[in-house]
């Protein structure tokens, strides 16, 4: 869900960390960057 809200720029990484239920921006990434293998931030 978080991937498809970045790379369809309807929310900001920040703003999809929270949608999904993350407080912090940082464990956010990294949980992210296991999943996918890339931080949330090159998909832009």
């Amino acid at each position: 869900m978080a991937h498809d809200l970045i790379n369809n720029k309807k929310a900001t990484v920040q703003e999809a960390a929270w949608q999904v239920g993350y407080d912090s921006l940082g464990s956010f990434s990294n949980a992210f960057e296991k999943k996918f293998g890339y931080r949330p931030s090159q998909i832009k």
